[in-house]
């Protein structure tokens, strides 16, 4: 725009705008005297065009020395320095300051570089402390997984499952062991010297609950188990406390610590391995039963076959003995006399008996005694019985199954008459 370019007036001052700000004339018509105002930029200084002068010229003056101004220097009086061959310029400092200021400048660079060293250090010795925190928290998370799984046993010491089990336990107390050496050995900053005392205490707590727990998974019903599982619900209490305390970065000690149930699992597992101990009598003794029963059905049908024997062999008298039981602490012998003679019996005046009591074929009991004046409720005849119950009293037998009864000098009176 016309506005935007200079012109100079006739009075010779620059303008800009359609008045001189020098006389007030007006800007010429047609753009006379005027040329455009150069454009600027943020890098480019535009200076406005010079008119060459001319200046008269002068002879040149004689060259005069040029004089250097004299410089303290340090520690030393102040002396003027006068020109010399070099033109006036001062002499250089003495070799023993440059000395000083080198040994300064290395003295400095060593304590720079032994603060970044120590810095470097520290940093680095926290970093490899949380690192091995990190790696405690794996070992702990690992112990808290297994714990948890103790709910899952069947109570049974001997079982696959829990042999397996004490296994797994053993593998991570021996990671407790070697992470807890780990954290005791480690270089701590003052920034995590209270949690470290929380972090060591807790891992001390974790390994007396884990002793306690192999000494309970291995005899559940020990005398001191109870007292076992005691210490274990107050150490778990105690130790969910003091990870609370422990504040060391990226890590989180107070939950992979909860250890909640584990006193109660454990009192499960007592109770699991009472009620297989209960189950595997009550079957122990079912199975006896069953193999007393089928002793005493054995020995039925042997003392059948040998009584039936004896009668067939008998000769004038022979006792049959069909039962022995207790009665209190006498022996009720039960039987009867099996006459063969040619004569009816009429009484056995006298017989010895003697009785072996047995259980699964092992003697347990073993009594004698004699009899007198046995009727035999009329006339025992060839080949009838006279059953008969004979008690031998003040033996206090034990519990038997089997017996064995033999008899002999037995004495009678038969009637001839007959």
């Amino acid at each position: 725009m016309e506005e935007n370019k200079e012109w100079i007036c006739s009075c010779g001052c620059h303008n800009v705008g359609n008045f001189c700000k020098e006389c007030g004339k007006p800007r010429p018509a047609g753009g006379q005297d005027t040329q455009p105002i150069p454009t600027v930029s943020e890098n480019t200084v535009t200076m406005p065009p010079v008119q060459p002068v001319q200046q008269p010229i002068q002879p040149p003056l004689p060259q005069q020395p040029v004089q250097q101004p004299i410089q303290p220097l340090p520690q030393q009086p102040m002396q003027a320095v006068l020109p010399n061959g070099n033109g006036g310029i001062p002499p250089a400092a003495p070799a023993g300051n440059r000395n000083t200021v080198k040994y300064l400048a290395a003295v400095a660079v060593v304590l720079l570089l032994a603060v970044i060293g120590i810095y470097a250090y520290v940093s680095g010795s926290e970093e490899r402390y949380i690192a091995k925190c990190e790696e405690t928290q794996k070992v702990v998370l690992d112990l808290q997984s297994t714990l948890k799984d103790v709910k899952d046993l069947k109570g049974d010491p001997d079982g696959d499952d829990t042999k397996d089990y004490l296994k797994r336990l053993k593998t991570a107390t021996d990671n407790l062991k070697s992470a807890e050496k780990s954290i005791a050995g480690a270089r701590v900053s003052e920034k995590y010297k209270d949690s470290n005392k929380a972090l060591q205490d807790s891992l001390s707590l974790e390994m007396d609950i884990l002793n306690d727990m192999d000494s309970v998974l291995k005899t559940p019903l020990a005398d001191d188990s109870a007292a076992a599982v005691k210490r274990i619900r107050d150490n778990v209490t105690t130790l969910s406390d003091t990870a609370g305390k422990i504040k060391i970065e990226h890590t989180d000690f107070s939950t992979a610590m909860q250890l909640g149930n584990l006193a109660d699992d454990l009192n499960k597992y007592i109770g699991k391995k009472k009620e297989l101990d209960a189950a595997r009598r009550a079957e122990q003794l079912r199975q006896e039963q069953a193999a007393r029963a089928a002793r005493i059905a054995e020995f039925r049908k042997q003392l059948n076959a040998k009584n039936q024997q004896t009668m067939n062999n008998a000769n004038e008298i022979e006792w049959i003995t069909t039962n022995v039981t207790k009665q209190g602490s006498a022996l009720l012998v039960e039987g009867f006399f099996y006459g063969a003679y040619m004569y009816p019996i009429i009484q056995v005046s006298h017989m010895h008996m003697a009785v072996t009591l047995e259980t699964n074929g092992q003697e347990v009991g073993s009594y004698s005694t004699n009899f007198s004046g046995l009727s035999m409720n009329g006339f025992l005849r060839r080949g009838s019985r006279s059953p008969q119950k004979l008690v031998i009293r003040n033996v206090n037998a034990p519990d038997f199954e089997t017996f064995e009864v033999t008899t002999d000098d037995i004495s009678y009176i038969y009637n001839s008459a007959f």
